[in-house]
C-alpha cells in the first residue's frame, strides 16, 4: 500500500492515574519509506500539568477545546490553541469517567449512574439525567444527530433522547459490556465484553463479533470501515467491519494497550499502561512512525485539532477574560483558576 499523505502536525493528549494531563505535538515530514518516516518524527512536550487531584479517568476534546475529569469529580476546560485553562465544571457528585464531546454538547458520565448533559456555548448544565443503577461503564454520543448511548453496571444498555433528555428504549448487555463508540458516520456502534469487540448498525442489529485471545481494554474507529482493538497482552488488530476479519496486527507495546484514538488523516495513536504512545500509518503498520515515553501510567487518549476556532469562545459564548467559566455546585471564581499552560511541565511522581 501507498503511505499515506500525512498532516504536517498532530497534537495528541492523555490523562493518567497520576493526576496529569499531558499533551504533545508530533511534526511530521512524510518520506518514501517506513524507516524514513519514522526517522522523520518529531515529538514535542507541548504542556504537562497536574491538572486533578486523583486519577485522570478521561479526556476529550473538540476542536481546539480539551476536557479532563476523574476522580476529583471536576471536569477541566482548556483552549489547547491559546494554551489557557477557560475553567472547571463541577455538577456531579462521584467520579467522572466518560466524556463526550460533540456539535454545540458535552457529555459526562459518572460512577453514581448520572450523565450531565452540558452546553458548550456557555458552559450550563442542561439536565442531569439518572441513567443507571451502578456506574456509567460506556457513552456514546452521536456524530450527527442528539442521541447518545450509554451502558451501565447494571447491564442496560440506553438509547437516549437529548433533545428531550429521555431515554427511547434499552435492552440487557452482557456483564462487563464497556467503551461504547459511534463510527464517524453514525451508520454503526461497537462496545467492548470481555474478549469481544461487537460492531452492530445503528438500528441495534449484531453485524461482527470480533473475538481475540486477551481481554481488549480499548478500542478506536478508523473511518467508517475499520476498527482498531487494543489487548491487555499488548497487541493491536485493526479488522474491517464490512468483512468481519483482522487485516493488520500491530505489535509495538510489551504491557496492556490502555487507550487508542483515532487521528486525522486515518492515523491511529496508542498507548499502553507504561506511558509508551506510539502513532501509526495504518497503510505501513509493520513499523510506528514513532514513539514517545510519557512517564506516566495512562488511562485515557484524545486527538486535538489546534487548527479549528474554538467552540468555547464564539460570537455565542462568553468571553473567558471576562466572564468566570466555572459552573455548578462547588463555585469559585474560574479567573483565580486561569493558567497558562506553557511552561508548566512538571514532573509527576508514581
Amino acid at each position: 500500500m501507498a503511505p499515506t499523505t500525512l498532516p504536517s502536525c498532530v497534537h495528541v493528549c492523555c490523562g493518567s492515574y497520576d493526576r496529569a494531563v499531558c499533551g504533545f505535538d508530533l511534526v511530521l515530514r512524510p518520506e518514501d519509506s517506513a524507516e524514513d518516516r519514522q526517522a522523520a518524527i518529531q515529538f514535542t512536550r507541548r504542556y504537562a500539568t497536574a491538572a486533578h487531584s486523583g486519577p485522570v479517568r478521561c479526556v476529550a476534546s473538540r476542536g481546539n477545546v480539551l476536557a479532563s475529569a476523574g476522580d476529583d469529580e471536576i471536569i477541566r476546560l482548556y483552549d489547547v490553541a491559546k494554551m489557557v485553562e477557560i475553567g472547571s465544571l463541577m455538577e456531579q457528585s462521584a467520579s467522572i469517567t466518560h466524556l463526550q464531546m460533540g456539535n454545540g454538547i458535552m457529555l459526562s458520565g459518572a460512577e453514581d449512574g448520572t450523565i450531565c448533559v452540558w452546553s458548550v456555548k456557555a458552559w450550563d448544565c442542561l439536565s442531569t439525567i439518572s441513567a443507571h443503577k451502578g456506574r456509567i461503564t460506556g457513552l456514546a454520543l452521536h456524530p450527527t444527530s442528539p442521541v447518545a448511548l450509554s451502558v451501565g453496571a447494571d447491564r442496560s444498555l440506553c438509547i437516549w433522547d437529548l433533545a428531550k433528555f429521555k431515554k427511547v428504549f434499552s435492552i440487557k448487555a452482557k456483564t462487563g459490556t464497556h467503551s461504547l463508540q459511534w463510527s464517524p458516520s453514525g451508520e454503526h456502534y461497537a462496545f467492548l465484553c470481555d474478549k469481544e469487540c461487537r460492531v452492530s448498525d445503528r438500528n441495534g442489529n449484531l453485524l461482527w463479533s470480533l473475538a481475540h485471545d486477551s481481554r481488549v481494554l480499548s478500542f478506536a474507529f478508523i473511518a467508517e470501515t475499520y476498527v482498531a482493538t487494543g489487548t491487555d497482552d499488548g497487541t493491536i488488530r485493526v479488522w474491517s467491519c464490512t468483512a468481519g476479519e483482522d487485516v493488520a496486527v500491530l505489535q509495538g507495546h510489551d504491557k496492556r494497550v490502555s487507550a487508542l484514538a483515532s487521528v486525522q488523516h486515518g492515523l491511529l495513536a496508542s498507548a499502553s499502561s507504561d506511558g509508551r504512545i506510539l502513532l501509526w500509518d495504518l497503510q505501513c503498520p509493520d513499523v510506528p512512525l514513532g514513539a514517545f515515553e510519557a512517564n506516566l501510567r495512562i488511562t485515557s487518549l484524545c486527538s486535538v485539532r489546534t487548527d479549528t476556532p474554538s467552540i468555547a469562545t464564539d460570537a455565542t459564548s462568553p468571553a473567558p477574560a471576562e466572564t468566570p467559566v466555572t459552573k455548578g455546585k462547588k463555585t469559585k471564581s474560574a479567573a483565580s483558576r486561569r493558567q497558562k499552560l506553557r511552561g508548566v511541565r512538571k514532573t509527576i511522581s508514581k
